[in-house]
């Protein structure tokens, strides 16, 4: 059991269970007393918590992340700075990673990868307003919510501005060295602009469903990230419009100042290519990836595969250039060229042989120490400790990394000891043993210690299955006397083709010998299954259908009697949440902007007999609307009604209601103050819900 499930932190925090374990920290579901709603609640590992730099770094993030508010930041509500335990409470988020999001559908449409990448550059152009780098942009550490909101998360390495002119080695980029900027993996001096790279990147992979770079180590995908050109994203997917293949080229441009200069100046040029699909960008040659950086003024870094070829005395091949981007190089009028010596073999030379040598050795040092410190970067990963821990207490995955993927593909075989004066359950051994090097995937065997006598009759209790094949778990259960056999396959979206969906009995229970365990195998993704439904009503009609678009749901607009503002849309006929098929067509139905004409009822009258007339006595004003009241109805989604925080705000910013409510209901009915007629915002647990226009009586 974790030793901090069932714990009071501050006499404030009820900790609830594990949602996530990280390299430093663990992020637990907790509830707050005070304000009755459920937080997230990460908590800096033990073995950090006495080192002082890691828990500086921790205290860093803190700060960082207090300073900020913005919709598509998660945001911090608490911070405890105490001896032995540092922990950060934030908003509970109910979502999957981009990264996760991204291995379901392969690659996204351009539309949807646009809509993202915009709220990317949002959360980062306040950041950078703050001040503050997050020098770990990547999928992993975007969020997506059920309401199609992304949210950047994980600020733990982000610096801040001021600090930043020191220089910064690779070992303090904790996050993928597929991200990591040139300036990064040298380890020069940063700025905003690397977040702008690592997103250029995660566009890339988002439009491609690749990374730009691959190779068999860090230090291969390092030195293509300074020297290489990768194929344009239009080149791996086609139809891709060239305005985007120039955007997501220019953020990826190696060299730091000719690059966007902000995330704000990327966020325009996607408002102009969502605007209009056919726009182009005319970035010369050197602002995509023409030139390759140098490590100073006078050496230009050799590229990685020079160096490599000439290791094994084999040709050097010709990096790719795409005839669009060209370096374009204009010099001044009157500019007479320098003579030039005749070039040579670039390793003809004993100073270039020399110069070079050290220039890869610096490199690779670099990596090494970065390699230290991540975890693995070229497919090898670090056994987790799991001798002591009571198989029976807990789930094995819950010792084990889960912030690096390589993990969760680890899988667990199992055999008893008989012991009678042992612990039941208690893991003795393990094989790979602890800190051991291992393929991803690779299949750790645990030694458990059973109490009391051996029985003929032995029972077997069925595992968590998930990432296995049904051959893998008929392998692992061959010698438990279970028969194994393989049910009807299901359609997934969340558990990947010829993988276990899950078991017939569940996990946990126990078979006995000859008795029978049914596997449901995945047959992937169903095709005719599109994507899920967000609420749109209140938005405008054009904002509604560009969105729905991005999510590639067909919209029909049906036009409506209505006295709601014209062009919102007033209805949606599938509900936010539902999965909306291929073949399926939403109806909106938006105002007309006129009321449908009463057919009964008294007629209206101004309290006085006849026209209302101006005052003409005096210049006096018409006096002020007066106060009234509105009562609305808000939808709360199923997974918000435990603990659902609304809030309601005037157009002008005016917060009319905030409140938690615990246990609500489908709905809400709330009465408001106000004067005249306002056009109102709901949220609910921070997720957009609706646009409501009342009027005050």
């Amino acid at each position: 059991m974790d030793q901090y499930i069932g714990k009071l932190l501050d006499n404030r925090y009820e900790i609830l269970e594990v949602v996530g374990t990280g390299g430093m920290s663990v992020v637990y579901k907790a509830r707050c007393r005070v304000l009755n709603r459920f937080v997230a609640i990460k908590i800096l590992k033990e073995e950090f918590a006495q080192d002082e730099e890691f828990r500086r770094r921790f205290y860093m993030e803190s700060q960082a992340v207090a300073k900020l508010s913005h919709n598509n930041i998660v945001s911090v509500y608490d911070v405890s700075h105490t001896p032995g335990l540092e922990y950060i409470v934030m908003e509970l988020m109910e979502g999957i990673t981009l990264k996760e999001y991204l291995q379901k559908k392969g690659h996204l449409s351009w539309q949807e990868a646009l809509f993202f990448a915009q709220q990317i550059a949002r959360a980062l152009s306040h950041a950078h307003s703050r001040g503050i780098i997050h020098q770990d942009i990547k999928p992993q550490n975007i969020l997506i919510l059920r309401d199609g909101t992304a949210k950047v998360t994980d600020f733990g390495i982000a610096s801040f501005a001021a600090t930043s002119q020191e220089t910064r080695v690779v070992q303090e980029a904790i996050g993928s060295v597929h991200y990591i900027s040139p300036e990064q993996a040298k380890g020069s001096t940063i700025d905003f602009r690397t977040d702008i790279y690592s997103l250029g990147v995660v566009m890339y992979e988002m439009l491609t469903g690749k990374l730009p770079f691959e190779g068999d180590n860090a230090l291969a995908i390092v030195m293509q990230h300074i020297s290489a050109m990768p194929l344009l994203p239009s080149e791996v997917v086609p139809g891709i419009p060239r305005g985007m293949d120039d955007i997501v080229m220019h953020a990826m441009c190696p060299t730091a100042s000719r690059r966007y200069a902000s995330a704000e100046e990327l966020y325009n040029d996607l408002q102009k290519l969502k605007n209009d699909p056919n726009v182009t960008f005319q970035y010369d040659g050197e602002s995509i990836r023409g030139e390759a950086p140098s490590l100073d003024e006078t050496q230009a870094l050799p590229n990685y595969a020079d160096i490599r070829h000439a290791a094994s005395a084999a040709p050097a091949q010709p990096q790719k250039q795409h005839a669009r981007y060209q370096p374009v190089r204009e010099e001044p009028e009157g500019y007479a060229p320098r003579p030039q010596r005749k070039k040579k073999g670039f390793f003809s030379s004993p100073v270039a042989v020399a110069t070079t040598a050290v220039v890869a050795f610096v490199i690779f040092a670099v990596i090494v120490g970065w390699l230290m410190v991540s975890s693995g970067s070229s497919g090898k990963v670090e056994v987790p400790n799991l001798v002591g821990r009571n198989i029976s207490d807990t789930t094995l995955a819950e010792y084990v990394d889960l912030s690096d993927d390589a993990y969760r593909n680890f899988k667990f075989k199992t055999k008893t000891v008989q012991d009678e004066n042992g612990v039941d359950g208690e893991i003795l051994k393990q094989d790979p043993s602890a800190g051991e090097k291992v393929a991803e995937g690779a299949t750790i065997t645990l030694t458990v210690c059973s109490a009391g006598n051996a029985k003929e009759d032995e029972e077997y209790t069925v595992e968590k299955f998930e990432n296995y094949t049904y051959d893998e778990v008929k392998e692992l259960l061959k010698d438990t006397g279970v028969i194994v056999r393989r049910g009807p396959d299901e359609t997934s979206d969340t558990v990947e083709k010829d993988k276990v969906i899950r078991t017939e009995p569940a996990e946990g229970t126990k078979l006995k010998r000859g008795e029978t365990l049914t596997v449901i195998v995945s047959s992937g993704k169903d095709e005719n299954a599109m994507g899920v439904m967000i609420n749109v009503v209140g938005a405008p009609k054009d904002d509604a259908v560009k969105a729905l678009d991005a999510l590639e749901i067909k919209s029909e607009i049906h036009i409506v009697a209505s006295d709601k503002t014209k062009d919102l849309v007033v209805s949606q006929s599938v509900d936010a949440g539902e999965t909306v098929s291929k073949d399926k067509t939403v109806i909106l139905e938006v105002s007309s902007g006129v009321a449908a004409p009463e057919t009964g009822g008294d007629e209206p009258t101004d309290g006085g007999g006849g026209e209302q007339k101006p005052d003409d006595g005096g210049g006096s004003t018409a006096p002020a609307p007066q106060k009234g009241s509105a009562t609305i109805d808000v939808a709360i989604p199923a997974a918000e009604r435990e603990s659902a925080r609304i809030v309601v705000k005037q157009s002008d910013g005016t917060v009319l209601y905030d409140s938690t409510l615990t246990g609500a209901g489908e709905s809400q009915s709330i009465t408001l103050e106000g004067s005249g007629t306002q056009m109102l915002t709901v949220t609910v647990n921070g997720g957009y819900t609706s646009n409501q226009e009342v009027t005050f009586k």
